[in-house]
C-alpha cells in the first residue's frame, strides 16, 4: 500500500512538474509569436508598406496560439498605383504540434482594392472569409487557401458576384528562371456566379460553377508595369497549364484540362481536351442566338452527337479537342462562341 501510494504521488508530482514545464513553454513561445508579429510589422513598413492594426496579446490557452487583429490595413505601392487590403477584425491561430500552419478567420467583410490615379479602383469584396497559411521549413510562404461567402468584384465600374469562393496559390521553393520552371499554382473553384448587367455566358441566367487548378510555367518580372511585365512572360514562352477546369451552366456540363497562351496582342491561344454533357443542345442554343449558322450549326451537332458516350450517370457525355485562336473557341472547323478580349492595363 505504502509503495503504492509513493508511485501515486510521483506521477503526481510528475503531472505538476509537466504541466508548470509546458505553462512556461506556452508563455515563452507566445512571448516569441509577439515578437515575431511586431518584427514583421516594423520590417514591412521599413520596405515602404503600410501595416496597421490594433496590438492585442496572444490568447487561446493551453492548446492553439490565438492573435486577434483589429483595424486591420495593408497598403503597398505597385507598379503604378497602391493595393490595399483592410478588415474590421481577423483572427490568426496556430497550434503548438502544427507551427508551419496559420489559419484565420475574418469576422468583418474583406476588401481589397487596386488604386490606379486617372481609374476607377478595381475592387474585391468578401462577406466572410477564412483560410490557411502554409509555411515552408525556413519560414517562406508554402500556400495560402481561402474559402470565402458572398463574394464582388468591381471592374470597370461592372460588378462580378459570386456566392461562395475556394481560392489557392502555391509557390514553389525555388524561384522560376526559365520558361518551363513553375512561377505559380493556382486553384479556383466559384458557385452561383453572376455577371454584370448586359453580359452572359451561355445564357443570362447565373453560371452554376467555375473552377480550375493550373501551374503558370514562367518568369514574371515584377518591375515592370503589369501590361508590360506580362507581354514579357508571355514573348518567353510562358505558359498556362491547365490540369482541371470546370464549367456549368445549362444546358452545358464541362471539364478538361489544356494548355493556354498568349499571342502578341496578348489575346488568349489554346488547346483543350474537354468532356462535355449537353453540347448539343449547347450548339442549338448557340444557333438560336445567332452566334452561329449556316453549314456549321449541322455539322457541330453531328458532331457532338457522334462523339457521345454514355457516362456512369446515363448522360451522353462528348470528348472532344477544342482549340483557342482567332478571337474564337473552335470544335473542329466549327466556330463556337467569341473568346473575351483583355485590355491589359
Amino acid at each position: 500500500m505504502k509503495r503504492r501510494r509513493k508511485l501515486l504521488v510521483a506521477a503526481l508530482v510528475l503531472l505538476v512538474l509537466l504541466a508548470g514545464g509546458y505553462v512556461a513553454y506556452w508563455r515563452y513561445m507566445a512571448g516569441v509569436l509577439e515578437q515575431g508579429i511586431a518584427d514583421w510589422a516594423e520590417n514591412e513598413r521599413a520596405t515602404g508598406r503600410d501595416v496597421v492594426f490594433d496590438d492585442a496579446a496572444i490568447a487561446g490557452f493551453p492548446f492553439a496560439f490565438r492573435r486577434d487583429f483589429a483595424n486591420v490595413l495593408l497598403r503597398q505601392p505597385v507598379a503604378d498605383g497602391i493595393w490595399s487590403v483592410s478588415t474590421a477584425t481577423v483572427t490568426a491561430t496556430m497550434r503548438p504540434w502544427q507551427w508551419r500552419v496559420i489559419e484565420f478567420q475574418a469576422t468583418a467583410p474583406v476588401t481589397a482594392t487596386l488604386s490606379v490615379p486617372g481609374k476607377p479602383p478595381e475592387t474585391v469584396s468578401l462577406a466572410e472569409a477564412k483560410g490557411q497559411v502554409m509555411l515552408l521549413a525556413d519560414g517562406r510562404l508554402e500556400r495560402i487557401a481561402i474559402q470565402a461567402g458572398g463574394v464582388s468584384l468591381v471592374s470597370d465600374a461592372q460588378i462580378y458576384t459570386a456566392q461562395r469562393a475556394n481560392l489557392a496559390a502555391t509557390f514553389p521553393p525555388l524561384m522560376a528562371r526559365a520558361h518551363t520552371d513553375p512561377l505559380l499554382g493556382v486553384e479556383m473553384d466559384l458557385a452561383g456566379i453572376t455577371l454584370p448587367e448586359g453580359m452572359r455566358a451561355l445564357t443570362a441566367e447565373p453560371i452554376a460553377s467555375l473552377g480550375l487548378a493550373a501551374t503558370i510555367l514562367g518568369p514574371v518580372p515584377l518591375d515592370l508595369p503589369p501590361r508590360q511585365a506580362i507581354a514579357r512572360w508571355a514573348e518567353n514562352g510562358g505558359t498556362l497549364e491547365l490540369t482541371r477546369f470546370a464549367f456549368v451552366q445549362a444546358p452545358l456540363d464541362l471539364a478538361g484540362e489544356g494548355t493556354l497562351a498568349l499571342d502578341r496582342n496578348l489575346q488568349v491561344l489554346g488547346a483543350l481536351t474537354i468532356r462535355a454533357a449537353g453540347l448539343p443542345e449547347t450548339i442549338d442554343l448557340l444557333a438560336a442566338e445567332g452566334l452561329i449558322s449556316g453549314p456549321a450549326v449541322a455539322t457541330g451537332r453531328m458532331m457532338a452527337e457522334n462523339l457521345a458516350k454514355p457516362d456512369d450517370k446515363g448522360r451522353r457525355v462528348a470528348s472532344a479537342a477544342l482549340s483557342l485562336q482567332q478571337g474564337f473557341i473552335w470544335l473542329g472547323p466549327i466556330r463556337l462562341a467569341p473568346l473575351p478580349v483583355f485590355t491589359w492595363q
